[in-house]
C-alpha cells in the first residue's frame, strides 16, 4: 500500500522538478544585486526600483545620477538598448545574420554612427562628461551576470556589447530619423529620376520603422486646460507598435533638484518631464527638406564590413555635407517647383538633394540636460516643439509644431492634422459648460473617447440624407442609420456606429482623394454638382457592404473593439525578415500580443482608425500632472511580462492602472528621499569604483 502511495508521489514530484527546470531555464533570470561599483561614481547612490516598474534614484551630484540612470537601464532594458544601438551602427548583419544587410544599408547610408561620434566630439565637455558617466553606469550594469542573462540573450547564445559613450547619441539619431515627416514622392512629378530615388529610400524607411516596429510619433500631443483648481497638463508620446518600452520611468533626485519623467531608455534625456521649476513635453519631429543645386554630383563613397557567414560585403551612396543626393533631372523649372522654390538654378542639369540635420555633427544633449538644469540651450537635431509650463501656469509653445490651438487659459500642441481635429474638441469642450469632459480628469477618462470630427462628418451623412430613406432602404443601411442617428461621438470599445463612421470616412477617401472634415477635404465643394449628387448615400452603401464582407451580416459584430484591435510586436522575433523569429518556443513567446482597441485619432484618448495610411501605432506613452499637486506625475503604459511565466496571458485587456511618480521630500537625517507605501522590488546600492 505504502508503495502505491510513494512512487505517484516520486513521480510527481520528479514532474514539477522538471517543470521548475523548464520554467527557470525559460524565464529564469538572476536577481539584482544589492551592492554594484560604478567607476567614476564620486559618492555612494541608491537605486530603488518599484514593482510597477518606475525607479529613484537618489545620488551626491547630477553626474553621478546619470550614472545610475545608465545603470538602470542596462539592468532592465539591456536587450532593448544593444538592439538599437546595432541598429544605428548599421551591425546587424555581422550579429544576427545576412537578411538584415537591407537595414544595415540604410543606418550607414544615413551615416549614424559617425556623425553621433563627430556630434560627441563636439559636445561642451560638460555635457560630454554627463554621458560619459550614463556610459559607466551602462557597462557597470552589463559587466554583471543578470544583464547577459537576458532571455532573449540567452536565445541568441550572444552577450551584450560594451558600451560607448556615443552610443547615446546614435540612439537619438535614430529616433529623430524615425520622427522625420517625408515630402510625398507624387511632389516630385516633374522630377522623375529623383522622385523614384526618394521612394526608394522611403521604402527603406518603411523597411527600418517595420523592423523595431517604431513610427506614427507625429500622433504625440501635448495640452492643457485651466479651471478652478489650477492648471492641468496632458500628454501622449506615440511610438508605434512595439511591445518593448521606448521610455523608463524615473525620479533623479540629487542636491539642489528633483526630476521626474520618462527617459528614452538607452539615452539619458528625458523627452517629458517635470522640475521644480517647469514641466516639458517635447513631442517627436525631425525637419527633413528638399534643396536643388546646380553643383556637379558627389562622389561616390564606400563602407565595406564583415556579416556573420563571413563574407564581405560594400554598400554605396553619394552625400553631400549635411544631404543625401536623390538624382538628376534636365528640367530645372520643374526641380524648383518642386522644392517650392522661386527660382531655379541656371544650368541645364540640377540636382536634388534630401537635407536633414542628422548628417551634420550636431546633438540635442546640450537641450535634454538643460530641460532639468533650467538652461535653454536649443534644439538642433529634433525641432524640440511641444509644450512648456510652470507651477504658476504660465504655457509656453516649445519650436513650431504644426498647430497650437489656444482655448481661454489651456492650449494644445501637435504635429499631425487629426490631432488638431482631437484640440478643436478639447477647446469646444472647455467653452462648453454642459459639455461633459472636466478639465482635471486624466486623458483616460470615457470623456476623452468623444471626438468633435465625428459628429461633424456623422451630421454631414444625416443631414444629406432625407429621413424616409432610412425605412425605403430596410436592412443594413436602415440598422446604419439607426446606430448613426443614436450615437454618442464616442470611440468606446463596445461602439458600432463608431465603426459605421470611420468605415464612411475610408470610403470617402477612397472616392474623393480626401478625408472628410481635414482641410484638404474639397469634395464639399462639389455640392449641387452632378457627381455630388446622392454621395454621402453612395459611400454609405459601399462603407456597409464593406463591414458586412469584413464582420459579416450582423452589426453587433461590428463593435470598435473588433474592427480595430490593437497589436504590438517583438522586434527581431516578429520580423518577417529574419528567420530567428520562427523557432520553436521563442516564436508562442514572442508572438504579437492583440488586444481590443478603443479611442480614435480624433479624440484625446489616442486610437488607430482606418485613417492610418502609415503603420498603425497602438504603442504610446500617456501622463497627466496639475499644477496643484506638483509633486506628482501620473502616467499609463503598457507592459508585457513575457519573461514571466504565461506571462503574455497575464496582460489585461482594458487599460493598465495609472502609475504614480512622486518628487518625495528628503529625510532631514539620511538625506534620501522618503517613499512610504510603494511596492519595491528591489534595491541596489552603487558604490564608487
Amino acid at each position: 500500500m505504502r508503495k502505491r502511495i510513494v512512487l505517484p508521489a516520486i513521480a510527481v514530484l520528479c514532474l514539477v522538478a522538471v517543470c521548475g527546470a523548464a520554467l527557470y531555464l525559460s524565464y529564469g533570470q538572476p536577481g539584482a544585486p544589492s551592492r554594484a561599483r560604478v567607476p567614476g561614481l564620486e559618492e555612494p547612490a541608491r537605486l530603488v526600483v518599484y514593482e510597477d516598474g518606475s525607479a529613484a534614484i537618489d545620488a551626491a551630484s547630477a553626474r553621478d545620477a546619470y550614472a545610475g540612470l545608465g545603470y538602470l537601464h542596462a539592468q532592465e532594458h539591456a536587450w532593448a538598448m544593444t538592439l538599437w544601438q546595432r541598429t544605428a551602427r548599421g551591425v546587424l548583419s555581422p550579429w544576427l545574420g545576412a537578411e538584415l544587410l537591407p537595414i544595415d544599408r540604410l543606418a550607414r547610408r544615413l551615416r549614424i554612427a559617425s556623425m553621433s561620434q563627430a556630434a560627441y566630439a563636439a559636445l561642451d565637455p560638460d555635457d560630454r562628461a554627463l554621458l560619459d558617466a550614463y556610459a559607466a553606469g551602462v557597462n557597470a550594469a552589463l559587466g554583471q551576470r543578470r544583464a547577459g542573462r537576458s532571455p532573449e540573450f540567452v536565445l541568441l547564445r550572444a552577450a551584450p556589447d560594451p558600451w560607448e559613450p556615443w552610443y547615446a547619441l546614435s540612439i537619438e539619431r535614430l529616433w529623430a530619423w524615425l520622427a522625420a515627416e517625408f515630402p510625398h514622392p507624387d511632389s516630385l512629378q516633374g522630377a522623375r529620376a529623383a522622385a523614384d530615388a526618394l521612394d526608394a529610400l522611403q521604402s527603406k524607411h518603411r523597411l527600418l520603422q517595420e523592423w523595431l516596429h517604431l513610427h506614427g510619433f507625429d500622433h504625440s500631443m501635448a495640452w492643457a486646460v485651466a479651471d478652478s483648481d489650477g492648471t492641468h497638463l496632458f500628454q501622449r508620446q506615440v511610438y508605434g507598435a512595439s511591445a518593448l518600452p521606448l521610455f523608463q520611468e524615473v525620479t533623479l533626485t540629487y542636491p539642489g533638484e528633483t526630476a521626474i519623467g520618462a527617459t528614452w531608455i538607452g539615452a539619458p534625456f528625458m523627452p517629458a518631464g517635470r522640475t521644480n521649476a517647469r514641466f516639458w513635453s517635447i513631442l517627436p519631429a525631425s525637419a527633413v527638406a528638399l534643396r536643388v543645386s546646380a553643383d556637379d554630383a558627389p562622389a561616390f563613397e564606400y563602407e565595406k564590413w564583415t556579416v556573420a557567414e563571413g563574407r564581405e560585403v560594400v554598400t554605396r551612396f553619394r552625400r553631400d555635407e549635411g544631404a543625401l543626393f536623390l538624382g538628376t533631372d534636365s528640367s530645372a523649372a520643374a526641380l524648383a517647383a518642386a522644392t517650392d522654390a522661386p527660382d531655379g538654378p541656371d544650368s541645364a542639369a540640377s540636382n536634388l538633394y534630401l537635407t536633414w540635420p542628422g548628417w551634420e555633427p550636431v546633438s540635442d544633449a546640450a537641450a535634454w540636460f538643460g530641460l532639468i538644469s533650467g538652461s535653454d540651450a536649443p534644439f538642433a537635431l529634433q525641432d524640440g516643439d511641444g509644450l512648456i509650463a510652470t507651477p504658476a501656469g504660465s504655457l509656453l509653445v516649445a519650436g513650431t509644431p504644426l498647430f497650437a490651438i489656444r482655448h481661454g487659459d489651456g492650449l494644445a500642441a501637435g504635429n499631425n492634422p487629426w490631432s488638431a481635429l482631437a484640440a478643436e474638441r478639447l477647446a469646444a469642450s472647455m467653452a462648453n459648460k454642459n459639455d461633459p469632459l472636466n478639465a482635471s480628469e486624466s486623458p483616460l477618462a470615457a470623456s476623452g473617447l468623444r471626438s468633435a470630427w465625428a459628429e461633424n462628418i456623422t451630421s454631414r451623412i444625416l443631414e444629406a440624407l432625407p429621413e424616409t430613406l432610412a425605412t425605403s432602404r430596410p436592412g443594413l443601411f436602415e440598422d446604419a442609420l439607426t446606430y448613426l442617428r443614436n450615437w454618442d461621438y464616442s470611440f468606446d470599445g463596445a461602439s458600432i456606429p463608431a465603426t459605421i463612421a470611420d468605415a464612411w470616412a475610408g470610403a470617402y477617401f477612397d472616392s474623393t482623394g480626401a478625408w472628410p472634415g481635414l482641410p484638404a477635404d474639397s469634395a464639399a465643394s462639389l455640392r449641387g454638382q452632378p457627381e455630388a449628387d446622392r454621395l454621402e448615400e453612395r459611400i454609405l452603401e459601399r462603407a456597409v457592404a464593406a463591414l458586412a464582407g469584413r464582420f459579416g451580416p450582423n452589426p453587433e459584430r461590428w463593435r470598435w473593439e473588433n474592427a480595430h484591435p490593437h497589436a504590438w510586436y517583438f522586434p527581431v522575433w516578429s520580423s518577417e525578415g529574419a528567420s530567428i523569429g520562427k523557432r520553436g518556443a521563442t516564436r508562442d513567446r514572442y508572438a504579437p500580443i492583440r488586444l481590443p482597441g478603443s479611442g480614435h485619432v480624433t479624440a484625446l484618448k489616442y486610437g488607430i482608425s482606418r485613417s492610418e495610411e502609415a503603420l498603425p501605432a497602438p504603442a504610446r506613452w500617456e501622463a497627466s500632472i496639475s499644477t496643484s499637486a506638483w509633486e506628482v506625475l501620473r502616467y499609463r503604459a503598457r507592459r508585457f511580462p513575457v519573461h514571466r511565466p504565461f506571462g503574455r496571458y497575464l496582460v489585461p485587456r482594458n487599460a493598465p492602472r495609472p502609475g504614480v511618480l512622486r518628487a518625495d521630500s528628503l529625510d532631514e537625517t539620511t538625506g534620501r528621499a522618503e517613499r512610504p507605501g510603494r511596492p519595491v522590488r528591489y534595491v541596489t546600492t552603487l558604490l564608487p569604483g
